[in-house]
């Protein structure tokens, strides 16, 4: 049955193309298989913006027509996304499976050829990365030597793809600036780890001539504003030279106030397109923000962004998370959201603090992590009885919550459900899973973004009960 059913949409396809060389066709054909999906539809999305819902049917397949299409970069979105190249005729369909997102995407119809070689470079990326901790003890002489024979491999790898097919343009300035910004990420994750000294740190000193590839770099390529290679190598790229700014000040910290005003100047100094400055301004000052802790410094940091982002739905968004972040601030008291018990009755938060608590967040989702939490919070139960650590459920289904607290005996006292969760999101602003919260017993905000895990969680809950 399974094999009778593909065949349907193949066919489909196979009526409105004629492969990847479909050079009449203006119109673009997208479909596929979602396996064990979360949701019951897939987004496209071209940059930030929303091209379509595109529903799954009841066999998890979904397909889109789209009349005419701009050749470019686009995204697919279904929990995790993933970038594909789309141009004029092609009828693609994909299949993925949601518990390893990346490693099981693959494509078939007309421009297949073309995606599957991004997603075999951005694998191959991700396992070049495991070796990094390896190559940071090498020389910088070796460090280069190995970078450069990776360098080759893909760009061999490439030569191969085109004696078999033959790209756009557009497409082979993707693939080579996926190349190149992949290898400069790299050597400037090596200038990292050797210009920021850690107590258990060796650190080589970098000759000049390693630093040579800065002065080849494109720094307005609108294009590729959301593609992670060129992205990720300007933030890393930013974050060295903001750091090499006050280093001999203090110590490298990425969400700091000193980095992010010294990072946000020197974007505003280097990239002059305003595709790319608000979309790295945006994204910085948002990670700046969600951990700030000091009213001041976030007037200054938002100042300096509203003043080089023009954006105006970028400058609402900010706002709209800065004023979240005010009401977060130290000594505010934590808003009072309201959450569901085991016995289905709806509680308000400020009725449950009755003294000292850290309030942590987990999914059904991700069972690890669920795991993890609660065997962390246990811990802590026992440590720092003064404390009462508040399981915080994060889905919309009562029934599965209720049946997962009951199968793993937690403390149906401490375990709550959100009952708004879009209004919790806002005013408690969950970005991450692995946020927790102090309070006083008052109720009192005395962190608002910390982690069980943190190495100074233990240390702080202590100085809180000293105070």
């Amino acid at each position: 049955m399974r094999q009778e059913y593909l065949l349907l949409p193949l066919l489909l396809f196979s009526l409105f193309s004629c492969g990847d060389n479909a050079d009449e066709a203006t119109d673009v054909w997208i479909g596929g298989e979602i396996v064990n999906p979360k949701y019951g539809y897939v987004l496209l999305m071209k940059d930030r913006e929303i091209i379509d819902t595109m529903r799954l049917d009841d066999n998890n397949f979904f397909m889109y027509h789209i009349d005419s299409v701009a050749e470019g970069l686009y995204s697919f979105h279904h929990g995790e996304y993933q970038v594909m190249h789309l141009s004029p005729g092609d009828s693609l369909m994909l299949r993925v499976n949601t518990t390893e997102f990346d490693e099981s995407l693959s494509y078939s119809g007309g421009g297949a050829r073309k995606n599957n070689l991004l997603i075999d470079f951005f694998l191959q990326n991700e396992r070049e990365n495991q070796m990094m901790p390896e190559l940071y003890m090498l020389s910088p002489e070796a460090f280069e030597t190995k970078i450069d024979s990776l360098t080759n491999e893909r760009q061999k790898f490439f030569e191969v793809y085109l004696k078999k097919d033959e790209p756009s343009e557009s497409f082979k300035s993707i693939i080579n600036a996926n190349i190149l910004y992949d290898e400069y990420s790299k050597r400037e994750l090596y200038i990292a780890r050797h210009s920021r000294k850690t107590s258990n740190t060796e650190l080589q000193e970098i000759p000049a001539s390693f630093y040579e590839h800065r002065g080849d770099i494109d720094y307005n390529n609108a294009s590729l504003k959301n593609y992670y290679s060129y992205f990720r190598f300007l933030n890393r790229l930013f974050d060295n030279m903001a750091y090499d700014r006050y280093k001999e000040e203090q110590g490298y910290d990425r969400y700091s106030y000193v980095h992010t005003k010294h990072k946000l100047a020197i974007i505003d100094s280097l990239v002059e397109s305003d595709l790319l400055k608000n979309n790295i301004s945006r994204t910085n000052t948002q990670r700046f923000l969600l951990r700030a802790g000091d009213q001041k410094e976030v007037d200054e940091i938002y100042a300096l962004f509203a003043s080089m982002n023009k954006d105006p739905e970028d400058v609402a968004e900010i706002q709209s998370l800065k004023t979240s972040i005010e009401n977060l601030m130290p000594s505010k008291r934590i808003p009072n959201i309201k959450l569901v018990t085991e016995a289905n009755t709806v509680k308000d938060l400020h009725t449950l603090i009755t003294k000292p608590s850290v309030l942590f967040f987990w999914t059904s989702e991700s069972a690890q992590h669920n795991e993890n939490i609660h065997t962390k919070a246990a811990e802590l139960r026992e440590k720092y009885p003064e404390y009462q650590f508040i399981g915080i459920n994060t889905d919309t289904h009562f029934r599965k919550w209720r049946s997962i607290v009951r199968a793993l005996g937690y403390n149906t006292s401490l375990e709550f459900q959100i009952e708004d969760i879009e209004n919790a999101r806002q005013a408690l602003v969950l970005s991450s899973i692995s946020k927790s919260l102090i309070v006083d017993r008052n109720g009192d905000i005395l962190e608002h973004y910390t982690n069980l895990f943190h190495p100074d969680l233990e240390s702080k809950l202590l100085g809180y009960l000293n105070q």
